[in-house]
């Protein structure tokens, strides 16, 4: 017999009724949903604004952390693309704004970055011009698209300099605030670009302000503002933010975010691209790695005079740039790899003096080379303090023992970091050093952290 349910059902016309109805309220159902998904109507110029004050901060904030870890090519680059997106900035926001923004993510990346380095006085001062820097800004937008800025250069500094401290977890922290800061922001600053593009030329004084204040930020050839005490790198030229002939600056970057703005999904792409471009570190070997991977290992060979062509030719620059980067890790390493960092430091520094007083032979082989012909290496004797041959040999060395270390703590899976590190020290260090020094060392190395300390500290992965 059918049960009762069964014979209840809807049979006919009415089971026809009964789809169309639920149909019509599954349809009202996603249309109030996507309609409580869907952004306001915001227009190109307020994404323009957002992307490029999200990029703004971004290159300002790594510019400001690569500098104070010894990164002085990546400073240098993302201090010249912040110095084009300040040049479009001042297009796209009203009198007054762009300047504001721009102290603005200086002063919020350097606080971030000499707070982290324990520069406590620069860092104090980087406060003071942060706060002043907020309360021009806020008198030219309004007071809650100023503190989202604010929020949104401030947390892209706090985590570049986190990133670079290796404090995964306050980094990815900051991460999350500075993608919420790039959701609200294309909103906020509807009001704010609707003003800016209500400006008319006819004030002549107006616009002589605004090409002065362009003209200054189009001096590229100058010190930059976005690095210090010239720690920026070799100088270099950079194309300059124009716009095709006949196109103004603001239709210019409006038409390049219109697609970013565009559809339903834009202040999510914005918050992706935004984090996609903040987030360049998972693990502290992430941009370490990569600069050893790009020597050619026959061109580190010692190339003696009757070595294969090739060996020996390897770039000062490129070397030096490794060992620096190498340094910067340590530096975050604790007390166990200060004297290896002290150290790779203090050699690093002679060989770069040697590379820029032996200018322009800037090979390894042509610097010893050029040494033995001029009486500071003589074949078969100790090198002198301060050459380049003498400092290459001590960094062979230091870099032989990190290898050795790393090589024993990946290979075996239990192995205590401090067993690992006192291994690689005898086979390569000890023989070379004093009995005094053995002894620090040997304390130094005891006192290392455990495996899974280390390895977490390094990061992610």
């Amino acid at each position: 017999r059918p049960p009762r349910a069964l014979l209840a059902a809807p049979t006919g016309k009415s089971l026809h009724c009964c789809i169309w109805s639920a149909g019509r309220q599954l349809l009202a159902t996603a249309m109030e949903a996507a309609a409580a998904d869907r952004q306001p109507e915001i227009p190109p110029s307020a994404w323009a604004a957002a992307s490029a004050l999200s990029e703004l901060t971004v290159h300002a904030a790594w510019a400001a952390a690569n500098a104070r870890t010894l990164q002085w090519g990546a400073s240098h680059r993302d201090a010249q693309r912040a110095k084009e997106v300040a040049l479009q900035l001042e297009a796209l926001l009203p009198e007054g704004a762009a300047p504001a923004v721009v102290q603005l993510s200086l002063a919020a990346a350097w606080y971030a970055s000499n707070t982290r380095r324990l520069l406590l006085f620069d860092a104090a001062r980087d406060l003071r011009k942060l706060e002043e820097a907020a309360a021009e800004l806020a008198k030219v937008m309004p007071p809650e698209t100023a503190k989202s800025v604010k929020a949104l250069a401030t947390s892209a500094a706090w985590h570049a300099a986190n990133a670079r401290s290796m404090l995964w977890l306050d980094a990815e922290r900051d991460l999350t605030r500075f993608e919420e800061c790039c959701r609200q922001l294309p909103a906020l600053l509807q009001g704010v670009t609707d003003g800016a593009a209500a400006e008319t030329p006819a004030d002549a004084s107006r616009v002589r302000r605004r090409r002065r204040a362009r003209a200054r930020l189009e001096r590229l050839d100058g010190p930059s503002p976005f690095c210090r005490r010239g720690q920026a790198g070799p100088r270099a030229t950079s194309p300059r933010a124009t716009s095709p002939r006949g196109t103004s600056p603001r239709a210019a970057s409006a038409g390049a975010a219109a697609s970013v703005g565009a559809g339903e999904g834009g202040a999510s792409l914005l918050q992706r691209s935004g984090r996609e471009a903040l987030r360049r570190l998972d693990c502290a070997l992430d941009d370490v790695a990569p600069l050893w991977a790009a020597l050619d290992p026959a061109a580190l060979r010692r190339g003696d005079d009757g070595g294969a062509e090739g060996e020996g030719e390897a770039s000062c620059e490129a070397l030096l740039a490794a060992v620096y980067a190498t340094v910067a890790v340590l530096d975050h390493l604790g007390a166990t790899f200060a004297p290896v960092a002290r150290e790779l430091r203090k050699n690093a520094d002679k060989l770069a003096a040697a590379a820029r007083r032996l200018s322009p032979e800037r090979t390894l082989r042509a610097l010893v080379a050029r040494e033995v012909r001029e009486g500071a290496c003589v074949r078969g004797e100790a090198a002198k303090e301060g050459s380049a041959a003498l400092a290459l040999l001590w960094l062979c060395r230091l870099l032989r023992m990190l290898h050795d270390a790393l090589a024993r703590v990946g290979a075996e899976g239990g192995a205590v970091l401090a067993e690992c590190l006192h291994a690689a020290y005898d086979a390569t260090l000890r023989p070379h050093q004093d009995p005094f020094t053995r002894r620090v060392v040997a304390a130094a190395i005891w006192a290392a952290p455990s495996r899974a300390d280390f390895l977490a500290r390094l990061g992610s992965h």
